[in-house]
């Protein structure tokens, strides 16, 4: 393989429209998918969804550009809302609350979105580095995933949940339910189930309404008891360039932490379907996991946000690497993405790598551009989220709720998904109240279909015996991951006990 002639030929393609129209395109994607991201119900697919049309208005080229920056900024925007006030503007921001929001909580703002930002660009560019070479053999590699190798996929994220929350019981427990309301909608055979009769539920709970009403609402219900955002008035952050920078330069300390949490978001991309969720999860439990004061993950470790931000933006790389060369969409995203190629008379597959190559490795080395770009762009948005914490408790609660429910009737455009909304909010507020983590009831409203759904698969197709499926090698490698996973928290639990003094008597 020529890697100089995959470089050269992005960039003829760059001549012919004009650097600086590209640069204009990338920016400005990019920025309209940050604010997007930004907002509760607006997320990244939801950004590309609603510049689709738009982009069919530029030509071919320019246009699949302007949603790969769109996808780029709407995947970074979801976590600055995250860190600012508590509101994943997707799911998979969600492990950013983790460490984040505890940061801001101690007036560390804008050292918090250094991080982030910080972690975000390296994750970018590093999963694109990666993808560049191993664009082909990736996508081989993810296509040999079955059945069984799916439900150790979903059995694997459901083992991390422990790690991650601490709370054994309590994180079970949110899990399942988690699960169980997974689980309405239709079977795997079309059969409704657990609908009660409402024709809105048969594709099952929408998610992102569940989770702006988990987190979204049920945050402007507690912050209703406060009079302000952060814990004292002198805590109250002013725009501070130099703190973000701070922060920025501070993520690239983690240097282990960046690469090994960039390669988890860009693996767990790969696989179809598994999502960005289940990999800041999963990055965010192997960090903490690793860490040597484990215990202060939660409370504000900037960690935890670099491991978060890096695997959201590295699975990202890993989404678009099977759209383009198997034609497999990895999410939500690029399964809009994938729509628009064809719209530009190109199919993504390997078609697409043998015919139009060019166009391939063009999204490729843009988003090189776009990972630099993105320090500019998130920047401008740090800047304008910042000032929402300042906003008085009694404007920024409307504001949260209205924002929430124009987000969730724009997803749809259904009111039933506005009384979901408010109903996962009161459930959020409940299970907050009494120290259920709300980040196993996502977990298992992500993975409920998948589990389910591989889990009969696998049955079917080896319905004389699942032996044949303990022969399969990415089947075991998995297995071994989850007992592992599940074994290391176990150990550590027993190292602390041995290491405390016997007690005199």
């Amino acid at each position: 393989m020529n890697y100089e002639s995959l470089i050269s030929m992005p960039f003829q393609l760059f001549s012919q429209e004009g650097y600086f129209i590209i640069f204009v395109v990338l920016f400005s994607g990019l920025l309209i998918g940050a604010f997007m991201g930004a907002m509760p119900g607006l997320t990244a697919t939801v950004a590309v969804a609603l510049m689709f049309p738009p982009s069919m208005q530029l030509p071919s080229l320019l246009g699949i550009l302007f949603l790969s920056a769109v996808y780029t900024g709407g995947v970074y925007g979801g976590g600055v809302m995250s860190i600012a006030l508590n509101i994943p503007g997707s799911g998979a921001a969600v492990a950013t609350t983790f460490d984040g929001y505890p940061m801001t909580r101690k007036g560390k703002y804008y050292e918090a979105v250094g991080y982030g930002l910080g972690a975000s660009l390296v994750g970018c560019f590093l999963a694109y580095l990666a993808i560049f070479f191993l664009l082909v053999p990736i996508g081989t590699f993810a296509i040999r995933f079955g059945p069984p190798e799916m439900l150790m996929v979903a059995i694997f994220a459901i083992a991390v949940i422990g790690v991650v929350t601490g709370d054994l019981i309590r994180s079970v427990v949110a899990g399942f339910l988690g699960l169980l309301l997974g689980t309405i909608g239709s079977t795997p055979m079309g059969i409704p189930r657990g609908t009660f009769g409402f024709f809105e539920l048969i594709d099952g709970v929408p998610f992102v309404v569940a989770i702006i009403g988990l987190f979204a609402i049920s945050e402007a219900i507690f912050l209703l008891n406060r009079k302000e955002i952060v814990e004292a008035d002198d805590n109250i952050p002013k725009f501070n360039f130099g703190k973000i920078m701070f922060g920025f330069k501070g993520a690239f300390t983690y240097y282990w932490n960046l690469l090994r949490s960039s390669m988890i978001g860009l693996g767990v991309g790969i696989i179809p379907a598994a999502g960005s969720t289940i990999a800041s999860m999963m990055s965010y439990g192997r960090a903490k996991a690793s860490a040597k004061d484990p215990d202060s993950f939660g409370q504000g470790n900037p960690e935890g946000v670099v491991a978060a931000e890096a695997a959201n933006n590295g699975s990202e790389a890993g989404s678009m690497s099977t759209m383009l060369a198997f034609g497999i969409p990895g999410s939500g995203a690029t399964a809009i993405l994938l729509g628009a190629f064809m719209m530009h008379g190109m199919t993504p597959g390997p078609y697409l790598v043998r015919d139009h190559i060019d166009f391939a490795y063009a999204v490729i080395i843009s988003n090189f551009f776009q990972a630099f770009l993105l320090l500019f762009a998130g920047i401008l948005l740090i800047a304008f989220i910042g000032k929402v914490i300042s906003v008085p408790i009694k404007i920024l609660v409307p504001l949260i709720i209205a924002t929430s429910v124009v987000g969730t009737f724009a997803y749809r455009g259904m009111m039933f998904d506005v009384y979901v909304l408010f109903l996962f909010g009161i459930l959020g507020y409940f299970l907050r109240q009494h120290y259920y983590p709300l980040i196993s009831v996502v977990l298992g409203l992500v993975l409920a279909d998948m589990l389910e759904g591989e889990f009969f698969r696998t049955i079917t197709i080896y319905s004389n015996g699942l032996w044949p499926v303990f022969q399969r090698p990415i089947f075991l490698t998995l297995l071994a991951a989850t007992i592992i996973s599940l074994l290391i928290p176990l150990y550590k639990v027993i190292q602390k006990n041995r290491s405390k003094p016997e007690s005199n008597l």
